[in-house]
């Protein structure tokens, strides 16, 4: 009896049972997780690499007037008639 009731489940087809979608899911879920981290590394891109020399002059820029102790340029006013 037992022969005959494992071989009624066998004859279901592939699609319809439960192993070969878990076996599957588990590397599209790999195929998934690597196009999502790709698309978050294409769209925020890293900063550009600087010598330290020239991170330092760009920090400075950077930098309100004030902080750097640099004098900050005003406009130039137009002369009076």
């Amino acid at each position: 009896m037992n022969n005959i009731q494992n071989q009624q489940l066998d004859d279901e087809p592939w699609y319809k049972q439960f192993w070969p979608w878990f076996i599957m899911a588990l590397p599209m879920i790999a195929v998934i997780a690597s196009i999502s981290t790709l698309v978050i590394a294409i769209k925020n891109p890293d900063y550009l690499v600087v010598e330290k020399s020239d991170y330092k002059n760009i920090s400075a820029e950077m930098l309100p007037a004030k902080k750097t102790g640099l004098k900050s340029k005003e406009p130039e006013s137009e002369p009076q008639d």
